[in-house]
């Protein structure tokens, strides 16, 4: 409700108007005539209208400059914008053809330059592709935040992205990972619709424990995720919903060329696993297919149990 209020004076974390508008980078709104979709502030001008509307094209700056520490909510237009330093925003929307360049060092320190979006989410629009390149794009300065990538157009990535927290994919359109840029975060990889591809030499990285290794997790919960050939040491394989049946149905895991994808976990997956996959599974866990998997590779067992029920088939 309250999506379509005007804005006025916010006492949350700045004024509604202004490209400091509150914003969370998890949310999005439709608005109800047009159909836009964008980030979303909260109205409470009063006790009445309290509610969630979407952000003006006056809450949002359509520029971003090298080493800015700010609380701003970013829009670029298509062309080519550039950063570098330690760049600090709050969230980021692009437009079809916008290009975001991330470049050279850090001053005085000389470690290379960063982008950090506090309230970690970035919005593309449709119609077109947007993409970021050059060294890092950093969510880890928030409190334990995931990064939202809300891809309604294309993105690609072609700068390394690092989060201690999930990765969490939304929207019909395509995210790309350019060669390299898919090994640096800690958390899962959740994807909830259209589709993520993987490039070469991007293999998910595993970080010790006390006592074991640990892994990232995947959920796929509809869409697919292309392995590009890339093996993968993962802990769970999960969807959200277990029932293997129409749109509840989890998404597709393939790849493009021969990969192995070794589950160290377990999870409940109700998606489809096809192509020239090879599965191995570790861990004292129980693993559950519950639909119907055409994959071309094999499947060894190691450790644990792996179980097809419902509709379950390799």
């Amino acid at each position: 409700s309250g999506i379509g209020q005007p804005g006025g004076t916010t006492g949350i974390a700045g004024a509604a108007g202004t490209p400091v508008a509150p914003s969370r980078g998890d949310l999005l709104g439709v608005h109800p005539t047009t159909g836009q979709i964008g980030f979303v502030t909260q109205d409470v001008n009063n006790d009445t209208s309290v509610g969630f509307r979407l952000l003006q094209p006056s809450e949002y700056a359509p520029y971003i400059r090298p080493n800015m520490r700010t609380n701003l909510n970013v829009w670029l237009p298509a062309g080519v914008h550039t950063v570098s330093g330690n760049t600090e925003i709050r969230l980021l929307r692009m437009s079809p053809g916008a290009e975001l360049n991330i470049t050279g060092v850090v001053p005085l320190t000389h470690s290379p330059s960063q982008l950090a979006p506090t309230a970690p989410g970035i919005l593309v629009d449709a119609g077109g592709t947007a993409t970021i390149r050059g060294t890092y794009l950093n969510a880890n300065w928030g409190a334990n935040p995931s990064l939202y990538f809300h891809t309604y157009g294309d993105l690609r990535m072609e700068a390394a992205v690092f989060t201690w927290n999930s990765l969490v994919k939304t929207g019909p359109g395509t995210l790309s990972f350019a060669p390299g840029t898919a090994t640096l975060w800690r958390g899962s990889l959740v994807v909830d619709e259209g589709a993520v591809n993987f490039e070469a030499n991007n293999t998910f990285r595993p970080w010790p424990g006390q006592h074991r290794w640990y892994a990232q997790s995947l959920y796929i919960n509809g869409g697919q995720v292309d392995l590009g050939g890339n093996s993968q040491l993962i802990g769970n394989l999960h969807s959200v919903n277990w029932l293997p049946y129409g749109a509840a149905a989890g998404g597709t895991l393939t790849s493009s060329s021969p990969a192995t994808l070794t589950i160290t976990g377990g999870g409940t997956f109700s998606g489809q696993i096809t192509g020239p996959i090879s599965i191995v599974k570790y861990g004292n866990t129980t693993m559950m297919f519950t639909n119907v998997n055409p994959m071309t590779g094999s499947l060894t067992i190691r450790q644990g149990t792996v179980v097809l029920r419902d509709e379950g088939r390799l």
